[in-house]
């Protein structure tokens, strides 16, 4: 929760850390970007929004 309001976030778990944020989102975006050119499907699932609660 942030000023009142719920807020949903990327979180990449590396290691004992989180990459998390806007880096993840560029992370994930890089992801499905580069697998949709290689025509690959439903690769990486679990990079989804999760819930920030």
């Amino acid at each position: 929760m942030y000023k009142g309001r719920l807020r949903d976030y990327f979180a990449i778990p590396f290691g004992k850390r989180y990459i998390w944020g806007a880096t993840a989102g560029m992370l994930i975006t890089f992801t499905r970007v580069a697998a949709h050119a290689e025509g690959w499907v439903n690769v990486a699932p679990h990079l989804m929004l999760a819930d920030s609660a």
